[in-house]
């Protein structure tokens, strides 16, 4: 999911920043946090043996030595009906957590998002910086060449999801402050924000979402 799909449904939650001397202000009308609803980055992809369930969902809490990823949450990556999603594109081409058995294919489970649920949106290193000047959270010594990362716990109270489009991924793979670890298109649910979730049972996903003619995504 491209952020050109998305930026005429974007709105701005206004996000302060700080000024040279550390005091907060807010820049202009255009400086916040960029975000949709949930209906508009569309049904998520889910691979994994036990169906999704809010029962099994984990609150995510901030990890240890300012990683890039919470402890818990939900991670989805937009569906696409022939090919599954980036998830499973990035798995098949890493090797990494290739099923059993890749002709009889992946269990996947299809979720639909609460249609009003607040999604921040991450399509440039711009919308990081931005997130993080309203939830950052600081440890010592960093990692990950971060010196903080996202508050994913303070996040949570306002928004149900972070959503990174590829372009986003590609932006904030190799820079400071980084999502290095994040690899792909990809959704961090920070509750459980799904009004169905549907069984597709085995998927033997194939093609390729990154062919250089494949605009149908």
């Amino acid at each position: 999911m491209n952020i050109g799909d998305l930026s005429p449904k974007a709105k701005i939650l206004a996000t302060p920043a700080l000024d040279a001397e550390g005091n907060l202000y807010y820049p202009d009308e255009s400086w916040g946090i960029k975000y949709v609803e949930a209906k508009d980055i569309g049904p998520q992809l889910y691979v994994g043996a036990r169906r999704p369930d809010r029962q099994f969902f984990d609150v995510p809490q901030n990890a240890d030595a300012c990683f890039v990823k919470p402890n818990g949450g939900l991670w989805t990556s937009s569906y696409h009906v022939e090919k599954g999603s980036y998830w499973v594109q990035w798995c098949r081409g890493e090797n990494f957590r290739i099923p059993k058995n890749p002709e009889e294919g992946w269990q996947s489970w299809l979720l639909m998002p609460r249609p009003d649920a607040p999604v921040a949106i991450i399509d440039s290193i711009y919308d990081l910086q931005t997130i993080l000047s309203a939830y950052t959270c600081a440890v010592s010594g960093g990692g990950w060449g971060n010196s903080g990362t996202i508050d994913f716990e303070k996040m949570a109270v306002q928004f149900s999801a972070i959503h990174l489009t590829d372009r986003g991924q590609e932006e904030t793979r190799n820079t400071i402050p980084n999502l290095y670890g994040w690899d792909m298109e990809s959704t961090l649910w920070l509750d459980w924000a799904f009004s169905d979730v549907q069984d597709l049972g085995m998927c033997p996903w194939g093609g390729s979402l990154w062919d250089e003619n494949d605009d149908d995504y």
